[in-house]
């Protein structure tokens, strides 16, 4: 399990170090349907979602965060079966039970996300879109609305450029921030 830093939000309320768990679907599903089942669960989780495009322009990986967490779910969606992640996953009214509570995803450009993600595990998916809902150009301007002070805005906008060095940690920051900062979204 590789350690991250996140170097794009001060303060002693930030974790310095995050952790990006390579799982599979199902045991994603597992570890989600624990974690929900916990209680004290709200009736709404919020799940931070980001995902990756292979040089062959496929979808490579998609990573899940929840709020307020310092782990992050990494899940290779070459040959994956979804069926134990598809509640997590699925739009209300498909042929998925979502489990309670119910999870709402949660991204920077969800419309894309969705069809993207979509079309990779052949599952109907919905989320909320941060910049949509916030009225924001840029993933940098909702979490500088969200944070405020001790953001580190170009460090915000260099998750989005595309360097093949650092993708895993760049998708797996872009699920956290999604996550950690994600307004009432119920």
């Amino acid at each position: 399990m590789p350690v991250i830093e996140q170097g794009i939000l001060s303060g002693l309320q930030y974790p310095r170090t995050l952790t990006v768990k390579r799982v599979t679907a199902a045991d994603a599903a597992r570890q989600f349907t624990k974690c929900l089942s916990e209680p004290g669960t709200e009736d709404i989780v919020p799940v931070g979602i980001a995902y990756h495009i292979s040089s062959k322009g496929d979808m490579d990986f998609m990573c899940l965060a929840q709020p307020n967490t310092e782990d992050i779910l990494l899940i290779s969606l070459r040959n994956s079966k979804f069926g134990e992640l598809a509640a997590l996953l699925c739009a209300e009214g498909g042929s998925c039970q979502p489990p309670s509570p119910k999870v709402c995803l949660v991204g920077f450009g969800m419309p894309q996300i969705a069809v993207l993600i979509s079309h990779a595990t052949s599952l109907r998916v919905r989320g909320v879109d941060l910049l949509t809902l916030l009225r924001k150009s840029s993933p940098s301007e909702v979490i500088q609305k969200m944070v405020g002070k001790g953001v580190k805005s170009f460090a915000v906008g260099r998750l989005w450029m595309g360097n093949k060095a650092s993708a895993t940690k760049d998708i797996a920051l872009r699920a956290w921030l999604a996550a950690w900062y994600v307004p009432d979204v119920t």
